[in-house]
């Protein structure tokens, strides 16, 4: 997923508000609830979760390890 906004609706499923993430657009992901990594890229994305803050959108919180 490129230039993707976050949903700003009150009413929306996927909210995402400001105060959990200010940008207007998400940084570039993959949008799926499922990944394929080798054992090394898992190990460093469970390494780099504990120093990227927390964000409710499971695939971009993801996708912003490697920005």
């Amino acid at each position: 997923m490129t230039n993707k906004p976050p949903i700003r609706s009150p009413a929306a499923k996927w909210r995402v508000t400001r105060e959990e993430y200010s940008a207007d657009v998400y940084p570039d992901y993959m949008g799926g609830p499922g990944y394929v990594l080798s054992f090394s890229a898992a190990q460093k994305v469970i390494q780099a979760s504990y120093l990227v803050p927390f964000m409710p959108m499971e695939d971009v919180f993801v996708g912003k390890f490697y920005q």
